[in-house]
């Protein structure tokens, strides 16, 4: 299965953009129309442009870093 790094944004909600994020997003664009149409199993994650103001925080709004006394982890580590 093809996973393709988005690192998070959509190029193909990106057409609208400018140089030089525009040459970027047309060449990852042509990535995903070349692996559609030659039926390579693939998916596309797209993680969101916040994601990395939320994940430094661990969920924390406000913080930049995660607190260094005391993280909270949910769960037992086995997943559903």
């Amino acid at each position: 299965r093809f996973l393709p790094s988005e690192y998070g944004v959509d190029p193909d909600f990106m057409e609208h953009s400018i140089a030089p994020g525009s040459v970027l997003f047309e060449q990852k664009r042509r990535v995903r129309r070349a692996v559609e149409e030659s039926g390579i199993p693939h998916t596309y994650v797209v993680a969101n442009c916040l994601a990395g103001s939320f994940l430094s925080g661990l969920g924390n709004y406000g913080r930049f870093w995660p607190s260094e006394a005391k993280v909270q982890i949910y769960g037992d580590g086995n997943h559903k």
